[in-house]
């Protein structure tokens, strides 16, 4: 069995800061997460190949956004599961 879970990094709002004078967000600063909810269906996808007992399929984790702004620990939590 295959199963994918799509996952988004979105901005960690505890360490965003904004730019009184130019009235914006300083973006360069941003550090991301991986979504919480996102967190929850990898969990529930593990669980799933877990009850099957298939060793078959393909092992894929696929995130979208900017790999850099990852904060390392939060990647290697997340890539540590094999689904």
């Amino acid at each position: 069995m295959d199963i994918i879970v799509c996952m988004k990094l979105v901005p960690n709002i505890a360490h965003m800061t904004f730019n009184p004078k130019t009235m914006r967000l300083e973006r360069h600063e941003i550090l991301c997460l991986i979504n919480p909810a996102d967190i929850n269906a990898l969990e529930c996808a593990l669980n799933m190949k877990k009850k099957t007992k298939s060793h078959e399929g393909h092992e894929i984790c696929e995130i979208l956004g900017h790999f850099l702004l990852l904060d390392t620990s939060a990647c290697l939590n997340v890539f540590s599961y094999r689904i």
